[in-house]
């Protein structure tokens, strides 16, 4: 864990290349934190091995991949990301079903405020019990 109770390294995991550039820059050089990006699952798997991140910001929605799957591949690995923000349009029913998502700390609409994403983030990470 890092400074202030901040994570290690995020590993952002979104298929609009635009998205991941806003939240790795948000993140990153605005937030201060450690961050690298992934656009699809074998990229995310890739990225996971190489930075071993403590957390993941995942879309739901991945080129017709579910980002829950995705996470869930993710969590399995050994050393296992900390925790998972999920990153949806959708509302409602929606949210509360990822929010029982084992090791989710949060859920967070798109369009996200990149102004507020770090302060965010650091937040729901520092929310896991």
């Amino acid at each position: 864990m890092g400074a202030r109770g901040d994570p290690e390294h995020v590993l952002i995991v979104d298929d609009d290349p635009a998205l991941r550039a806003v939240a790795e820059i948000a993140l990153g050089e605005l937030g201060g934190l450690r961050v690298s990006v992934a656009g699809d699952e074998a990229e995310a798997r890739a990225r996971a091995a190489e930075c071993n991140p403590d957390l993941v910001v995942m879309d739901l929605v991945l080129d017709e991949v579910d980002g829950r799957d995705v996470w869930r591949i993710l969590a399995a690995r050994t050393p296992p990301p900390e925790a998972v923000i999920f990153l949806t349009a959708a509302g409602g029913v929606e949210r509360e079903a990822l929010r029982a998502e084992p090791h989710c700390v949060g859920v967070l609409t798109k369009p996200f405020d990149p102004l507020t994403l770090a302060d965010v983030v650091r937040a729901l990470w520092r929310s896991r019990s």
